[in-house]
């Protein structure tokens, strides 16, 4: 068999479906990692149902003091000229107290969660 002459310098190469070389492979992105498995939520057990459950009552009870009549006696003169607009205010300032409560809480079982792995 009679070998093939090189081509001369400079000249193009004829692609002929060979595998990509070096250079090509490493342009091109690499292939994306398997999906994790999927989360499984944990179920609390009696102490934290019960922590939950004790602290709602305490939070519960203790926004209930921040009610209409305790809020109009703080502040007398709003409530006798613009009693809506202290209603709107005592309503959205417990609902801002019971939402920043309910995360903190969140973080600090949390917190205690990540303290016993």
């Amino acid at each position: 068999m009679a070998e093939e002459p090189d081509p001369p310098t400079g000249a193009a190469i004829p692609q002929t479906g060979t595998p990509p070389d070096d250079a090509e492979a490493a342009q091109q992105p690499p292939a994306s990692p398997p999906l994790p498995a999927k989360h499984v939520p944990v179920t609390p057990g009696p102490r934290a149902t019960g922590l939950r459950e004790v602290y709602k009552r305490a939070l519960s009870h203790t926004l209930e003091r921040v009610s209409w009549d305790n809020v109009a006696a703080c502040y007398p003169t709003i409530a006798a000229r613009a009693p809506a607009t202290l209603r709107a205010v005592q309503g959205q300032m417990v609902e801002l107290l019971r939402e920043k409560c309910n995360v903190c809480l969140f973080y600090f079982i949390l917190f205690f969660f990540w303290l016993s792995c």
